[in-house]
């Protein structure tokens, strides 16, 4: 039987938008803002899931002796 990893759903670059707002005051948030935020969110959660997905497969393979075929991020 080969070994599946299922990660839940993860938040990454946890960004309060009340608290960024409050401290950037209130002006509101023009659509480039907005793209380059969502840019930025994404890329790091492709990073911080590359670097999960190592340390899984790491800790599944030295738990089971198995390697993990299936990896999943919700």
């Amino acid at each position: 039987m080969g070994g599946k990893i299922v990660l839940l759903p993860l938040h990454v670059g946890n960004m309060n938008i009340q608290e960024n707002m409050r401290d950037k005051g209130t002006k509101k948030m023009t659509r480039e803002d907005a793209l380059h935020r969502l840019e930025e969110v994404r890329r790091l959660k492709r990073e911080y899931v590359k670097e999960l997905e190592k340390k899984m497969k790491e800790d599944f393979k030295k738990r089971t002796g198995q390697d993990a075929t299936y990896f999943e991020v919700w």
